[in-house]
């Protein structure tokens, strides 16, 4: 989707402090899956964490993923967006969030128990109590002057019964949006 790059670095840094804050124990991954992982053990929830950077401005519809939501592929997703007045004025941003909503960070939602397993079994995982019985919480992080995008975004996603609902949270730097699906 976008490059990886100091930028990128510095918002997952910003994301990761950002839970960190609220008392998770955070990791940012490199490698195919979600960029953060956070644990809360009093709260029983793991967040699997997608960050877009400043840098990130638009996804295509040819990349494919194994899960989405629905079973709508990236092209129906954006039939279901394309006439909305926040899709004329920010398509790239619009296509980048509801992708990453909608196929990325749903596939790792979908796929996080078995990942988190082999973590675990692998030694890599930082709690194993965390695992038992928690839930997994998907969230998005954007930088926060894009807040009202993705704001739009999740709205649009939930009109059109994409999503189930969302929260949103603020700091200096990043909007974190929490996803129900």
């Amino acid at each position: 989707m976008g490059h990886y790059s100091y930028q990128k670095e510095v918002y997952d840094f910003y994301t990761a402090e950002h839970f960190a804050a609220q008392g998770y124990e955070t990791e940012i991954l490199s490698g195919s899956f979600a960029d953060i992982l956070a644990w809360h053990v009093e709260r029983k929830e793991i967040a699997i964490i997608e960050v877009k950077s400043p840098a990130e401005k638009y996804a295509g519809v040819e990349w494919e993923t194994k899960h989405n939501v629905k079973k709508k592929s990236r092209r129906e997703v954006l039939d279901l967006l394309r006439g909305s007045r926040i899709y004329y004025h920010y398509p790239g941003l619009v296509r980048l969030y509801a992708f990453a909503i909608s196929s990325q960070l749903f596939s790792y939602y979908k796929e996080a128990r078995q990942y988190l397993r082999k973590r675990v079994k692998d030694g890599t995982m930082g709690n194993r109590e965390c695992l038992k019985g928690c839930h997994i919480i998907p969230y998005l992080s954007v930088p926060v002057e894009r807040r009202e995008v993705l704001e739009k975004v999740l709205t649009l996603l939930k009109k059109r019964r994409l999503t189930r609902g969302f929260g949103l949270q603020e700091t200096e730097r990043v909007a974190v949006a929490r996803i129900t699906y």
